[in-house]
């Protein structure tokens, strides 16, 4: 459907996978999709504007449609949810998700991941296309009530983006994957007032 419509990139806001382990089938099947759906010789004509190892840690640091070495012709952006979160497979060694995997296969760019779980730092990936600035932000989940703990003690901050002027110009879009505040209590969701303007 991307295709079809032509878009610039497509946003996915976690869960692509229902568990943090899929099988190898699983995985087989996904890159399989990504290779036919997002890799191939149209050109992009969104361009990544800030330092990108600050929000693209799995592939060296950079976004997967200008690596040299491979032709992407759809951006994609994921981030985790609470059921394809990163997961330690032994006591040594990051907490891996299986969109690492994809993310080091090149096929997406994943972002949102906080590899502190007492204080968060959202940096924006700063996209422009002609005039347009976007400051798209992840936060893939973390559990509930931790979380609301953390905003609540204002231990996650938002890194803004700023013109040399020192002018705001960016359009902010958050990512988020977490549960909303319908039936389930104050401290086990991310309410929307907590969002900063």
């Amino acid at each position: 459907e991307a295709k079809l419509r032509n878009v610039d990139m497509v946003l996915h806001a976690g869960d692509m996978f229902h568990e943090n382990k899929p099988s190898r089938k699983t995985m087989h099947s996904a890159l399989k999709i990504f290779r036919e759906q997002c890799l191939g010789d149209d050109p992009v004509y969104i361009s990544c504007a800030n330092k990108q190892d600050e929000v693209f840690r799995t592939n060296n640091g950079r976004i997967n449609y200008e690596d040299p070495y491979h032709a992407v012709s759809l951006p994609y952006f994921a981030i985790h949810g609470n059921h394809d979160d990163p997961s330690r497979d032994s006591s040594a060694g990051d907490a891996l998700a299986a969109l690492d995997v994809l993310a080091v296969s090149n096929v997406l760019n994943y972002y949102g991941k906080s590899d502190r779980a007492d204080d968060v730092e959202i940096h924006p990936v700063l996209i422009t296309k002609n005039g347009t600035k976007l400051a798209l932000y992840g936060l893939g989940a973390i559990r509930d009530e931790r979380l609301n703990r953390m905003w609540r003690q204002k231990k996650v901050k938002f890194i803004r983006p700023r013109d040399m002027d020192g002018e705001e110009k960016w359009f902010n879009i958050l990512v988020l994957h977490q549960n909303r505040d319908y039936g389930r209590g104050t401290k086990n969701c991310i309410h929307e007032s907590m969002i900063p303007d």
